[in-house]
C-alpha cells in the first residue's frame, strides 16, 4: 500500500502504517520464507521506555501520539511530568513547556536530518535543536544538551554548537544562494498521483512539456519522497524561478490540464516539506 515500513506496536500488539494507518497483528513468520526468526529493528518511544526501565529504577513517563490520542491523556501526561525523573517524548515537548527540575536533554536518531533529500531538513534540525535545549537549566540548574549521531564531527554538527542559530542559519543561506533554492528563487511542486504508473507517467511527462520554458528550472519527473501511498504511485516535478510572476503563469497552465478521474495533480507553491 505505502512506500514505507510498518511500525511494531506493542500497545496496542499489532503492526501500523503512520501514513495510511493500515493494521494487521503482528506476523509470527515471514511471509515470504516463512522463518520464525523474527527481530524488530530500530528503536522507537515504546523500545526506549522498556529498555530504561529494564536498565534502572526510575519514575519514567512515556508522552507520544500513542499514548496522548484520547481526550484529556495529554494534560493528564503534562501534569505528571513534574513527578517524573525521565520524560521520553516526541517532538510535541519540544517548545512551550516550562519545567524547572528538567537539566539533561537528549535527542535521539538525529542523523537522519544529514543525509534527507528536503533542502529544508537542516533549518528544521536547528530549529528543533534550539527549541530542544531551551527546555533545559531554565532556571538555578545547569542545563546539558546531547545530541545521538554516528558522525560527531559532521559539520553542519560542528558550527551549530560552535557557533549560535544566526550563524548557522546565514551558512544555509549561503548554500541555499549558490544553489539557486527559496528564499533565493521561487518554487512550486507538482503532485501527480494515481493507480496505473503508466498513465501517472504520461500525465507528468505532458506537464513538464507543456510548462519547459527558458526563465524556469525544471527538476523531475521524480518518485516522491512516499512514491506510494495508501495504493496510489506518486511523482513530482519540481518548478523554479527568479521571478514569482513565472511561477504563478506556469501554475496556471497546470491547472487547465485535464486529465483522467485516475489521476490527481496537487500544487504546493513556496512548500516546507517534499511531497
Amino acid at each position: 500500500r505505502c512506500d514505507a515500513n510498518l511500525v511494531l506496536h506493542k500497545h496496542p500488539a499489532k503492526i501500523i502504517c503512520h501514513y495510511c494507518n493500515y493494521q494487521k497483528p503482528i506476523p509470527k513468520t515471514c511471509p515470504k520464507c516463512k522463518t520464525d526468526a523474527l527481530a524488530p529493528v530500530g528503536y522507537g518511544s515504546q523500545r526506549i521506555e522498556e529498555w530504561l526501565n529494564a536498565s534502572i529504577k526510575a519514575n519514567i513517563i512515556r508522552i507520544d501520539s500513542d499514548n496522548t490520542s484520547n481526550k484529556g491523556s495529554l494534560e493528564k501526561a503534562l501534569n505528571s511530568i513534574n513527578k517524573a525523573d525521565i520524560i521520553i517524548g516526541t517532538q510535541m515537548l519540544a517548545k512551550g513547556h516550562h519545567w524547572p527540575k528538567l537539566t539533561l536533554v537528549i535527542m535521539l536518531e538525529a542523523d537522519q536530518d544529514l543525509f534527507s533529500p528536503d533542502f529544508r531538513a537542516m533549518e528544521k534540525f536547528a530549529q528543533l535543536f534550539v527549541q530542544v535545549s531551551g527546555r533545559a537549566g531554565r532556571e538555578n540548574l545547569p542545563g546539558s544538551v546531547y545530541i545521538q549521531t554516528k558522525w560527531p564531527h559532521h559539520p553542519k554538527y560542528e558550527n551549530l554548537l560552535k557557533s549560535n542559530y544566526i550563524n548557522f542559519a546565514n551558512q544555509l543561506l549561503l548554500e541555499r544562494k549558490q544553489a539557486l533554492l527559496p528564499p533565493f528563487s521561487y518554487m512550486a511542486y507538482v503532485l501527480v498521483s494515481g493507480k496505473s504508473l503508466a498513465e501517472l507517467q504520461k500525465i507528468i511527462n505532458e506537464i513538464k512539456n507543456l510548462i519547459n520554458h527558458k526563465n524556469i528550472t525544471i527538476i523531475g519527473p521524480m518518485p516522491a519522497w512516499l512514491s506510494q501511498l495508501a495504493n496510489s504511485h506518486r511523482m513530482y516535478l519540481a518548478i523554479m524561478a527568479t521571478n514569482r510572476s513565472i511561477i504563478k503563469s506556469t501554475i496556471k497552465k497546470v491547472t487547465a490540464i485535464k486529465t483522467h478521474h485516475r489521476i490527481k495533480i496537487t500544487i504546493d507553491i513556496d512548500p516546507m516539506n517534499l511531497p
